[in-house]
């Protein structure tokens, strides 16, 4: 624990000293630090998906904790080799794929506690399930906004739909236990 205060203490005291750098070259007030810390998600992984699966199967502490240090070492190389190359990397990358993480992170915190629950009792979700599985979507289904629905707007609009052409079904299936 007093390498990981230290590391947070001497790399939040480099990035503010970065920022005081900044500010007295650009002449602006408004600069902030970074804040630096200890990367959590990167420690489940660490944990969940290495250490643990090596203890389970060997019952060996230390084996475990030697490959969890070794990993991160291994991480630690790849992000030095890869800092050299970011600004390429941010010029060379839509700008959609570099906040899909970002996105992935958020819905799975916003989600996965709803999620959990679910499959904690699965007879909750049961119910909606075999509603919407029945449900049929036709052009009868009246939108508060809008006299047609959205669906009947999409088929009139589509290059497949003519006066002539099969009416499309979009029904869901039905599960495979109905």
């Amino acid at each position: 624990m007093p390498a990981v205060a230290f590391s947070i203490l001497s790399g939040n005291l480099f990035y503010a000293w970065q920022a005081h750098r900044l500010a007295e070259r650009t002449g602006r007030t408004d600069v902030t630090a970074i804040p630096f810390g200890v990367n959590t998600p990167t420690i489940f992984a660490y944990v969940f998906l290495i250490m643990l699966p090596v203890y389970q199967r060997t019952h060996d502490t230390q084996l475990a904790w030697h490959l969890g240090v070794f990993a991160c070492f291994l991480s630690g190389i790849v992000q030095t080799a890869g800092a050299f190359c970011t600004d390429w990397l941010r010029r060379h990358t839509p700008r959609a794929a570099l906040l899909c993480p970002l996105a992935g992170i958020a819905i799975a915190f916003l989600c996965l506690g709803f999620v959990l629950r679910i499959f904690q009792t699965p007879e909750l979700a049961l119910l909606p399930t075999v509603i919407i599985s029945r449900l049929r979507i036709t052009d009868t289904i009246a939108f508060p906004d809008a006299g047609r629905s959205a669906l009947h707007t999409r088929r009139r609009n589509s290059c497949c739909a003519s006066e002539g052409a099969p009416r499309l079904s979009f029904a869901a299936p039905p599960p495979w236990w109905l």
